[in-house]
């Protein structure tokens, strides 16, 4: 009689106090200590876990395992990092039968596997003509790098990128300096490149670069002859410049006069 007064009393006033409790391994509980769960589960940040809502999809996604979805993640299937034949697999995950952007006819970049398995996925790969410079590239349809003709060895011209992206297209590049109209010379690369030795010598004379300065807001011969007192250092230096890029018959060709000679 007392035995089932106890009895009456845990099952009416306790309620499920009595139910044994849930045990570890189990949906929703903590997993054993070598992280595994039971049948069916996945030990996810130390609680079992059941599938979620994509089990079923043929991807074994990162949260699932061969228990806790082997519709997905049993072998044979996509997402398990294994080639299935059988499957008509080309690749699986991080499996790509040892092809790379190289070996499928790009120049570089990261080459990855398409969520069905069935090919591989180049978007990551780079080639020629996606106008970024990758090794052994020099340039790539309109990147240049930021290079012209004066930097392979020409004095004017327009640079250009060859087909292959392996080489620069340098005939539209020129070493002569007789296409220059002198209307034009003082501000062409033509002339700067031709000119070099004069212009650094001027930069590197303080008087030099003040009196180009000084002259620049001149409008009338007096102001010129003020700034020349002011800097008599500077005379030799800039004139050498200025005749170097205005009046060199090598550099400037009139077009309008058709002989070498300046205004």
């Amino acid at each position: 009689m007392r035995q089932t007064v106890v009895l009456l009393f845990c099952a009416g006033l306790l309620g499920s106090c009595c139910e044994p409790p849930a045990a570890q391994g189990d949906e929703g509980q903590v997993c054993y200590p070598n992280d595994t769960c039971n049948v069916g589960l996945t030990c996810i940040g130390g609680h079992c876990l059941g599938p979620d809502e994509n089990c079923g999809n043929t991807i074994c996604e990162s949260n699932e395992t061969e228990l806790s979805c082997p519709a997905d993640c049993s072998n044979g299937t996509c997402g398990n990092d294994i080639i299935d034949d059988n499957n008509a697999e080309v690749c699986d995950g991080s499996e790509l039968d040892g092809q790379t952007c190289v070996s499928l006819g790009h120049f570089g970049g990261t080459l990855a596997c398409t969520a069905n398995c069935m090919d591989f996925d180049e978007t990551g790969c780079h080639s020629c003509g996606d106008s970024v410079i990758q090794i052994p590239e020099v340039c790539d349809a309109s990147n240049l790098g930021g290079l012209t003709c004066l930097d392979v060895g020409y004095l004017s011209g327009t640079l250009a990128c060859s087909p292959d992206c392996i080489s620069h297209d340098t005939s539209e590049c020129t070493s002569s300096c007789e296409e220059v109209d002198c209307d034009t010379c003082m501000s062409s690369s033509c002339a700067l490149a031709a000119c070099a030795s004069e212009i650094a010598t001027c930069e590197n004379n303080s008087d030099c670069l003040a009196l180009y300065q000084c002259l620049e807001g001149c409008t009338d011969i007096n102001c010129q002859t003020n700034c020349n007192n002011q800097y008599p250092q500077g005379i030799t230096d800039y004139m050498a410049a200025r005749s170097c890029l205005v009046c060199d018959p090598n550099i400037c060709f009139d077009e309008c006069n058709g002989a070498n000679d300046c205004p």
